[in-house]
């Protein structure tokens, strides 16, 4: 399944319409990037640099590759499982298989997601853990990453429907820290910590893993819950504003029903908001992204399950989530532009990255993806940025480069077979669902990945 990771280049990107998201250089339609080592060293027009390999631009699209703040890689195995009829929604699914996950199940999961991530042209994903079933389960997540080559987050949190009176492995946690951080990783990993919250969790389980990750300087994430009327699940904001749990290293996810008074104390507080509009559109409500942007509260974009069944792409978040918020009468005015910086520089901004990664600027990592925009889905392009947000999908993504590897190129990942991940992919679903006996699957697809 997997092929090593390339080496950093020393590569220019040549003739490209370069949007770099950076204020002070604009775009540049007929740009220049020059990398090495991993490093973005210099943008512009002619640039020259004798015996670097020449990436060719023309005709394509060179912008940030986009960050992902939040998706739970553990259960993209479960695509096409779920679907709303009894036995079969999300919730039902996940009690019922979650627990018979084995580390190799895991970590065929995580390399399944990650790879389609990477196909869309996303670099970074924040992997938000909650099936966290062991040390050994988290260990092989986390080999997962390594071995993608991307940029990874990975949010620790708690086996599926872990009891309410217990916390978390918080001594793992501190392991994982400890050993993997700037030594296993290759200084692509990040760590956070995913907390239940206050819906989920008695009130001395909260403060205890509250304290510990402030403690340790880990950010926090946690999911408000959704709609305000599932109250099983929905996060009181202004009594977690009250106890002094929010703050700016703080991110509430799926924050959809808030507020105008909650949306100016996140805004005060400092309090990021990952959204995840496809799913949210789905059974939770309409985000209200632009009355969070103009009150200042930082917004990231997320893909949350591939299980719903969607594809890792967050070209389709940004796309839908432009287009529905523009029918709101309050986000007629928001931009293309303004979406693409939610997925790229503002997602870096929400991970703590954006001095690495989200604008194309020198001194910043080289994480940057080649776009065609002479594809027939793209064509004429007369103002690329729209199209790129509108139209673009994964299969328009040629190139993408991740810390200076280039890990997919002409259209084809560099560091995994697909077809041996599809193949593991079906196998390890037949393994948990063999072992939750449920057998109403056919899943033709394991004739042929066995063949």
């Amino acid at each position: 399944m997997d092929a090593p990771l390339p080496p950093r280049g020393r590569y220019l990107i040549r003739d490209a319409y370069v949007i770099t998201l950076d204020a002070e250089r604009g775009d540049l339609p007929h740009g220049d990037v020059l990398v090495e080592d991993g490093e973005i060293v210099a943008v512009g027009e002619g640039l020259s640099s004798p015996g670097s390999e020449v990436l060719d631009g023309t005709g394509r699209i060179l912008a940030p590759g986009l960050v992902d703040t939040h998706t739970h890689l553990w259960n993209g195995l479960l695509r096409g499982v779920i679907e709303q009829e009894p036995g079969r929604t999300y919730f039902e699914v996940k009690r019922r298989v979650a627990r018979h996950y084995a580390p190799e199940e895991s970590y065929v999961a995580a390399r399944l997601g990650l790879a389609d991530a990477l196909m869309s042209g996303t670099t970074t994903v924040c992997d938000w853990d909650h099936n966290a079933r062991s040390p050994e389960d988290v260990d092989a997540k986390l080999r997962a990453h390594r071995d993608s080559g991307m940029r990874t987050r990975y949010a620790y949190g708690n086996p599926d429907n872990h009891p309410r009176d217990e916390v978390m492995d918080l001594a793992d946690v501190a392991r994982v820290q400890r050993e993997w951080l700037g030594t296993r990783d290759d200084g692509r990993l990040s760590l956070c910590v995913a907390v239940r919250g206050p819906a989920r969790t008695e009130r001395d389980i909260l403060s205890a893993e509250w304290a510990f990750a402030r403690d340790r300087g880990l950010p926090i994430t946690l999911h408000l819950g959704g709609r305000r009327d599932d109250a099983a699940r929905y996060a009181d904001l202004m009594q977690m504003h009250r106890d002094g749990l929010l703050g700016p290293d703080v991110q509430v996810v799926h924050a959809v029903d808030v507020t105008d008074e909650e949306i100016a104390m996140l805004a005060a507080t400092g309090t990021s908001v990952c959204l995840s509009p496809l799913t949210e559109y789905e059974g939770m409500g309409i985000p209200r992204i632009t009355e969070l942007l103009d009150a200042g509260v930082l917004v990231s974009l997320s893909v949350d399950t591939l299980a719903a069944p969607l594809s890792a792409s967050l070209l389709a978040v940004m796309g839908t989530a432009l287009t529905i918020e523009r029918g709101r009468p309050r986000g007629k005015a928001m931009t293309a532009r303004r979406m693409l910086e939610l997925a790229t520089i503002d997602g870096a901004r929400d991970l703590g990255l954006d001095h690495l990664i989200g604008t194309i600027t020198p001194g910043k990592r080289a994480d940057l993806i080649l776009v065609n925009r002479a594809d027939l889905n793209m064509v004429p392009c007369a103002d690329p940025l729209p199209v790129l947000v509108l139209c673009a999908q994964p299969a328009n993504v040629d190139t993408v480069l991740v810390d200076g590897r280039v890990l997919k190129r002409n259209g084809v990942l560099t560091a995994v077979d697909p077809n041996e991940l599809a193949a593991a992919a079906t196998r390890a679903l037949a393994a948990v669902l063999d072992r939750a006996d449920w057998h109403q699957f056919a899943l033709p697809a394991l004739a042929e990945a066995d063949a």
